[in-house]
């Protein structure tokens, strides 16, 4: 007894140190108090801010007033850890807190160098409800590059920094970007609000260096970007004429998941590139209503911003355009530079695109993706003139233009639309299983039945109208198979690929080999007592696979993912 009561105190100890130490700071321009940081003399504007590395404790908090304005860049140099995040938030009543632009705050030369509030190779923050704005461009002036090039820049530098940080509940407009990950990895982007963005660098004296009006710039892997309002991201190029976009995926970006997100009038939803090569692999996009933006993806397959793609996974995505897009030579939806030598570069399932304009769907002429390049099934077109680029799959359908799938798609604006589906409509289970279990309401997949195409699930019988905000749940993604500890090396694969499992345990199991539309290439039986299984994969064209291991005594199985 007097063991446990010693351990029990020795637990409560360690537990009581952890959170002992976390303390709260407060920022209040109003105040004119002693500016020692705290509730009744808080510190008076950003510039107090400690900026001295690790300043900030694990737990710790620091609130900024509402209803008041902030000028310069909120530096932060500390890391919380897990299940501690340091947090940077809003307290007392009224608007927002508001970061502005002033020239006297902003001394840089060089705009892409100036931000509001950069993180610089943290871990675990939190940033929370501000809102990021530069008053001094007008709302409708186009013309004008941005004074701030970044709301939020997360910076990973040379270490582990700039990953398991939280952008939260912000706003931003009137700067060239709104979030940026630079090299970072699990972060989170959730139901901030970007629009109404400029250009970073837009010069008539230099060619193809035009860059920014970019929603959120993904540089990293394993980020999830989800329930996100994204609009009107464009401005004035002399390079491109207009420039900008939703999302920017950057550099080597692989298992990124950008979910739940509402995203119109933008300069293109997604675009992949790279100045110095890089794999962008198993990125998912899914549940997403994309209203308006010209075009869906561009990967830069070849050239100067060469990124190799595979296996981009675009699942029950709404895709709706009723307008003329602002850039007259854009006439595809997909777009790449150059058809690439790898199969499975993009796999599309459960989408509707529901197409008023003569838009393409992939370029009908070059048509770059009518081979192995493209896996698409169980999507829904609505077309008016436009083609789809490839031949359409037996699970597919290509709609009457008078056929109707949604409950109201009579307004001029798309985003009031009710997107529930008619209990009629042919996209109605005719969806497949994709791991997704929430569709873009936070409704259970599938509702009833099996899954349905598009962004929500049929509740058989007609809703009241929402309007397009997205839920707000937790993102979630099942996995149906036992987990298990099964693994694939090298990855990505040459010639040869080496399965392990640990125990040897490769007695009384089937081997499949399948590819992302789900064929099976190889199966064959195991009886192995090593630990270890050599497999030549020499055969198999450039793509995304899985190995498929099943037990044949409890039917149970698992299974990994791999590259060639």
């Amino acid at each position: 007894m007097k063991v446990s009561i010693a351990c029990f105190l020795v637990t409560l100890l360690v537990a009581t140190s952890l959170f002992t130490y976390a303390t709260d700071y407060y920022v209040d321009p109003s105040s004119g108090g002693r500016n020692l940081g705290t509730y009744n003399d808080p510190w008076h504007d950003i510039n107090d801010i400690p900026w001295s590395i690790n300043y900030f404790q694990p737990g710790d908090n620091v609130y900024l007033r509402r209803g008041q304005q902030y000028w310069g860049t909120l530096s932060i140099n500390s890391s919380g850890r897990e299940g501690a995040p340091i947090t940077f938030m809003p307290y007392g009543e009224g608007a927002a807190p508001i970061f502005k632009y002033g020239p006297w705050n902003f001394t840089d030369p060089l705009v892409y160098n100036r931000t509001f509030i950069r993180l610089n190779q943290c871990n675990y923050v939190v940033v929370d409800g501000f809102e990021m704005s530069d008053y001094t461009i007008r709302d409708y002036d186009r013309y004008t590059p941005a004074n701030v090039g970044y709301g939020v820049y997360v910076y990973k530098g040379p270490g582990d920094g700039g990953s398991h940080n939280v952008i939260k509940n912000c706003s931003f407009s009137r700067i060239g970007c709104g979030i940026s990950i630079d090299g970072g990895s699990d972060n989170t982007v959730t139901n901030c609000d970007i629009r109404n963005l400029r250009m970073i660098i837009n010069t008539s004296y230099q060619m193809w260096d035009d860059f920014g009006a970019i929603g959120i710039v993904v540089g990293g892997s394993n980020n999830t970007i989800t329930h996100n309002q994204i609009h009107d991201c464009w401005a004035n190029s002399y390079d491109y004429n207009l420039d900008g976009g939703a999302i920017e995926m950057f550099g080597s970006v692989s298992n990124n998941k950008i979910l739940y997100n509402t995203a119109s009038d933008n300069i293109g939803f997604m675009e992949f590139g790279s100045d110095w090569g890089g794999h962008a692999l198993n990125n998912l996009v899914g549940y997403n209503l994309l209203v308006n933006n010209g075009h869906v993806f561009w990967i830069n397959s070849s050239s100067f911003f060469a990124l190799d793609v595979r296996n981009l996974q675009f699942i029950n995505n709404n895709v709706v355009e009723t307008k003329t897009p602002r850039l007259p030579d854009v006439h595809n939806l997909i777009g790449i530079m150059s058809t690439p030598w790898v199969a499975n570069v993009l796999t599309m399932k459960n989408n509707i695109f529901w197409i008023n304009t003569s838009s393409n769907i992939t370029d009908p002429n070059f048509k770059p993706f009518n081979g192995p390049q493209l896996i698409h099934q169980s999507n829904i077109f609505h077309l008016n003139g436009g083609s789809l680029g490839y031949d359409l799959d037996y699970s597919e359908q290509k709609l009457p233009n008078d056929l109707e799938v949604f409950a109201n798609s009579y307004s001029y604006d798309p985003l009031t639309w009710n997107y529930d589906l008619r209990p009629t409509a042919a996209a109605v289970n005719w969806g497949q299983w994709t791991g997704i279990e929430k569709d873009f309401w936070g409704k259970a997949v599938p509702f009833s039945g099996v899954p349905d195409a598009g962004i929500s699930e049929s509740n058989s019988s007609l809703t009241p109208a929402r309007v397009s905000t997205a839920s707000t749940g937790l993102v979630s993604v099942e996995n149906r198979e036992q987990k298990g500890p099964l693994t694939v090396s090298p990855n990505p694969a040459q010639d040869y690929i080496y399965l392990k499992l640990p125990g040897n345990n490769f007695f009384n199991k089937e081997l499949l080999l399948v590819n992302m539309s789900g064929a099976v290439l190889q199966k064959q039986q195991l009886n192995d007592a090593g630990a270890q299984v050599k497999l030549n994969v020499s055969m198999l064209p450039k793509g995304a696979f899985v190995v498929k291991l099943i037990d044949t005594k409890t039917g149970q199985s698992q299974s990994t993912i791999f590259t060639k």
